[in-house]
């Protein structure tokens, strides 16, 4: 599956599953939309996070070789 497709059916998945909430509880469109909105903004703060923590992966690495060199006495 591409990353495409996966995220296409991710998508779809997770309108109908707040689709499915919505209707079943009888929830207006309105405290619908306020209810994802605040979870939109905590999703935004762990991506964020994701992002920080990817891109300081590669300094991580780094650091780990620079110690091992110096342990070996390479450096």
């Amino acid at each position: 599956m591409t990353q495409e497709q996966y995220r296409l059916e991710l998508q779809n998945t997770v309108k109908a599953y707040l689709e499915n909430i919505r209707v079943q509880n009888s929830v207006s469109a309105a405290a619908m939309e306020d209810a994802i909105n605040k979870y939109l903004v905590l999703l935004k703060d762990m991506v964020l996070a994701e992002f920080i923590a990817a891109a300081s992966q590669p300094a991580k690495a780094e650091e780990s070789q620079e110690k091992e060199e110096e342990e070996s006495g390479d450096k």
